[in-house]
């Protein structure tokens, strides 16, 4: 993480400040989570891939791969071809949501 080792137990050590409570026990022999820090590192994992979900989420958006799409379409058009279409288009995109509205024929 190109990060010196002390600039590390620093942050930690200031975090632990912070919270009042320590992370790790240290010894001689180097250092193990308290219980406490066992559960603010798991607390912590699912944070990051909440992120890291969100950040692919608003990625898939902007390349038009999630999101919603309002379709109109005359009644003699939703069979056939129509229908095999809109079932592939769900099955191909499962994160866009559609919208179909269905309208008289200008017959």
């Amino acid at each position: 993480m190109n990060v010196q080792q002390p600039i590390v137990s620093r942050r930690i050590r200031e975090l632990e400040e912070e919270l009042g409570t320590a992370l790790f026990d240290r010894s001689t022999a180097g250092a193990k989570l308290t219980p406490v820090g066992e559960d603010f590192a798991a607390m912590a994992a699912r944070i990051l891939n909440d992120l890291q979900r969100l950040s692919n989420r608003r990625r898939a958006a902007v390349q038009g791969r999630r999101g919603n799409v309002s379709l109109g379409f005359y009644k003699s058009l939703s069979s056939g071809g129509f229908r095999t279409t809109l079932r592939r288009f769900r099955e191909n995109h499962p994160d866009i949501g559609l919208d179909l509205r269905e309208a008289l024929s200008p017959n």
